[in-house]
């Protein structure tokens, strides 16, 4: 997700007084071992923000799955990294997930797995999150104001790609990424959907990909609770994502294009 320039604004992001306090009492080596316990390699490089809010959002991914039965991918690791040291990536973007094995560092011949989500600390100050979270929303970045947004953005991303890999073979989620990525697609894209999905924020008409993540993302933060960090409703109910088609003869446009994205059907 791209960073823009910020200015003052009002905190309403929700990151309060007792969170901030068990962020910076929190230990880092703590919950990458916790991490790696559920099978996802972590290394936050000491930072504490990034580190509990990673925590937070797979803690909240879990108790979905338990709570509504559904079945949320989650990522096979998460890093903290300098952008400017990864190949092809925006260095403004506060965080990405990695759609495929590749190699992405500059000075490391490492091949990355897919579902790997990387944040950034190159121009990004985790510890102000609350304000940049402000910001975001206010200029139609995010999907909402909340702290965790940008965090749980990537995660989302991991949610889809996870469904695509289960309705996809590999040869076909490749051509359809692929796909995506090619300037006449998102010429036409952003053309035909810019405008649709302003409603979900105006990066959700970036590419498929990110309308399905922001969409997510949007589900996601308003189906918890913000004072405990815990599940209040499924985030799935009554949703394009949810198992019983409901809505293919009466779904909203909006509904049925998003179903699409969610399994990979990005041609229109």
């Amino acid at each position: 997700m791209k960073v823009e320039s910020i200015s003052s604004t009002g905190f309403r992001a929700g990151l309060t007084k007792q969170m901030q306090s068990e962020i910076l009492s929190c230990n880092v080596k703590d919950i990458e071992s916790y991490f790696i316990k559920n099978n996802i390699c972590a290394d936050f490089k000491e930072n504490k923000f990034v580190a509990w809010c990673s925590l937070k959002c797979l803690e909240l991914i879990k108790e979905f799955n338990k709570k509504y039965n559904i079945n949320l991918g989650l990522p096979n690791g998460i890093f903290v990294e300098d952008f400017r040291k990864l190949k092809n990536v925006n260095e403004s973007s506060a965080g990405l997930a990695n759609f495929a094995p590749t190699h992405i560092y500059l000075d490391k011949d490492v091949v990355v797995p897919e579902k790997t989500i990387f944040y950034n600390t190159y121009n990004i100050d985790w510890s102000k999150i609350d304000f940049t979270s402000d910001v975001f929303y206010e200029k139609g970045i995010t999907t909402t104001d909340f702290f965790l947004e940008n965090v749980f953005h990537e995660f989302m991303h991991v949610v889809h790609e996870s469904n695509l890999m289960n309705k996809l073979s590999g040869k076909d989620l490749v051509k359809q990424l692929f796909l995506i990525s090619q300037k006449q697609y998102l010429d036409n894209f952003h053309m035909k959907y810019a405008d649709f999905f302003s409603t979900i924020c105006r990066y959700a008409g970036a590419n498929p990909m990110e309308t399905v993540a922001c969409d997510l993302s949007k589900r996601g933060v308003n189906s918890i609770n913000k004072e405990t960090l815990t599940a209040k409703q499924n985030p799935f109910k009554n949703s394009p994502y949810e198992k019983r088609l409901f809505f293919t003869n009466k779904g909203t446009k909006k509904d049925v294009t998003l179903r699409k994205f969610w399994n990979g059907k990005f041609m229109f």
